[in-house]
């Protein structure tokens, strides 16, 4: 039994037993996780005693083992524990005395209804109101400077008693009061190939903020509309550690831009619509030798192993680092557990519970054929855009460029002995290089073609809190023929069957994605063609390689 990896994947599916072996392969080593999308089959417990190990809480789960009807072994730090004598009997089956076959045993992801000693508070909402009220309550104000510092201090004293969340529309630099900003870009700079700068915060005031609003329970969404430099890389910070979400709407303009207006319509409706959890908490467990050391996403970290999350949305991801501190010689499978705590807009606290378990490997060549790439991308990415703010974001694109080169390298040098002219690659790794060329040519990343600093930063932004399904979407877009759709899957509505069937195919494919995409029909002799053509990531452009050329590069690093 595995997990579900929509919801929780490991960089390697065959994990190395000691961290040299690790090293050896040069792979990175990491959990992506999606803890609280939407399922459409998600076992609900109602249950007076949650089975725990007494010794490090791992919620008994399908990879625990059952020495006998009375006591369970945990799979996370092997310790013995007594099965309750509720747990005995089984609701499902309405049988005594088989505890195997609980839904807890036999599901790796589950969802308990937690007792009265898990919760916290109840909330309740007046979205409604204010939105019937707002059209008319600033129709005669002739101020244009912002004053969002303040604005944000007032909401964060509001919203402590309760907790909940904040949503900011904003559509400028602030210009007043606490958290002002100054314009930090240079439209000449945006093409540069050397140095980006500016792609931290100008002031640590978002920052702070947004831990007193996580210490409330308090979690503030940004929705920035600007057509001008708003300084995302400094608002950004208020809901990166709050545990909110960014949105992103450049050159906005209810009339003269009516497919971003339209994406705002949908965008929010989703967001005021979907599933919410409140007061989360987030504690990711794994085996006796391995440790966490990195974690990405909007949080704001309390220990070790804990994210406090003030909300939590179906939308958001995570990623966490991991290293082998003890040899793994002793064990055949190594598990990996995440618990997420939460009220539901109902009032009530909820556990939700993911499990997955992966077999330990000795051989190298085991670990290679154990390769997630696009796992491994989406860490490799969520890394460096750490590296380009904490240091530089060519360093960032050497590193992502380094992934392929050492990792490549290690192979070949692990099967053959003698120097090859040709690349060599596991079938696991094949699309590696290519990803690895889609993201430096990502937004996030890319250099030498002209990039709003907004843009780039709301980039690096979705890599750090976009799950990976959505995620890889937004690294290496999809390609499709449409004079050949058949009847599975806005154009001219035309009465034809091809133009109906495009249709149907462009809704289901808008359907399959949190975020509203804007259809745009690209003609020939159209300006946003250009744009278009950064999208075909195999082909080359002024300023980056095509995939033919970039291979090339990579072989002769290898080949130094």
């Amino acid at each position: 039994m595995t997990s579900d990896l929509s919801s929780f994947r490991c960089t390697l599916t065959n994990i190395p037993q000691t961290q040299a072996l690790l090293n050896k392969a040069k792979l990175p080593l990491g959990l992506l996780l999606h803890p609280f999308r939407d399922l459409t089959q998600l076992p609900v417990i109602t249950s007076n005693t949650i089975v725990r190990c007494r010794s490090c809480r791992t919620y008994i789960n399908p990879f625990v083992s059952f020495i006998d009807q009375r006591r369970w072994k945990c799979n996370l730090c092997y310790r013995v524990n007594d099965v309750p004598e509720e747990f005995m009997y089984n609701p499902l089956t309405r049988s005594y005395g088989e505890p195997h076959k609980r839904p807890e045993v036999q599901n790796s992801t589950v969802e308990f209804i937690a007792s009265s000693d898990y919760m916290v508070t109840v909330h309740c909402s007046l979205i409604r109101d204010l939105l019937n009220a707002l059209p008319s309550m600033f129709t005669n104000t002739r101020e244009t400077h912002s004053a969002l510092g303040p604005a944000l201090q007032a909401a964060f004293k509001l919203m402590s008693p309760t907790g909940g969340r904040v949503s900011v529309f904003q559509t400028q630099l602030p210009s007043l009061g606490a958290g002002l900003l100054q314009s930090r870009e240079d439209p000449n700079q945006r093409s540069s190939t050397k140095v980006v700068q500016h792609l931290g915060p100008a002031t640590d005031f978002y920052k702070k903020l947004a831990l007193d609003c996580s210490g409330q329970q308090t979690a503030v969404d940004l929705f920035l509309l600007s057509s001008q430099y708003s300084d995302l890389a400094s608002l950004a910070c208020i809901s990166k550690y709050s545990a909110g979400c960014i949105y992103y709407y450049p050159s906005f303009h209810f009339t003269h831009n009516p497919s971003q207006a339209e994406k705002l319509q949908k965008d929010l409706k989703r967001y005021l619509t979907r599933k919410i959890g409140f007061e989360a908490v987030m504690r990711i467990r794994c085996t006796k030798g391995l440790s966490m050391h990195t974690f990405h996403g909007n949080f704001f970290v309390r220990s070790t192993d804990l994210l406090s999350l003030a909300n939590i949305n179906p939308d958001a991801g995570f990623a966490v680092q991991l290293s082998i501190e003890e040899s793994l010689t002793d064990t055949s499978l190594v598990c990996f557990q995440t618990a997420l705590l939460y009220t539901s807009s109902k009032g009530e606290r909820r556990i939700r519970v993911h499990t997955l378990c992966l077999p330990v490997v000795s051989s190298l060549a085991d670990v290679y054929a154990g390769v997630d790439v696009q796992a491994a991308l989406c860490l490799l990415a969520n890394m460096a855009v750490d590296r380009s703010i904490s240091s530089s974001l060519s360093d960032a694109r050497d590193a992502l460029v380094n992934a392929v080169v050492d990792s490549l390298s290690a192979y070949g040098a692990a099967v053959s002995q003698v120097q090859h002219s040709a690349l060599m690659a596991p079938s696991s790794l094949k699309l590696f290089p290519l990803y690895i060329l889609a993201l430096l040519k990502q937004k996030a990343f890319r250099t030498g073609t002209s990039t709003r600093l907004d843009d780039r930063v709301y980039a690096m932004c979705q890599i750090k809190c976009q799950p990976l399904v959505h995620l890889m979407k937004m690294i290496h877009p999809n390609l499709y023929r449409i004079d050949r759709l058949t009847d599975e899957t806005h154009l001219p509505e035309l009465d034809t069957l091809s133009s109906e069937r495009t249709r149907s195919f462009i809704t289901w494919l808008r359907e399959n994605r949190p975020l509203s995409s804007i259809l745009h029909v690209v003609k020939d002799e159209s300006p946003a063609k250009t744009e278009f053509f950064q999208h075909l990531i195999e082909d080359r452009t002024e300023a980056a390689f095509s995939y033919y050329e970039f291979l090339l590069h990579v072989q002769k690093q290898i080949c130094k």
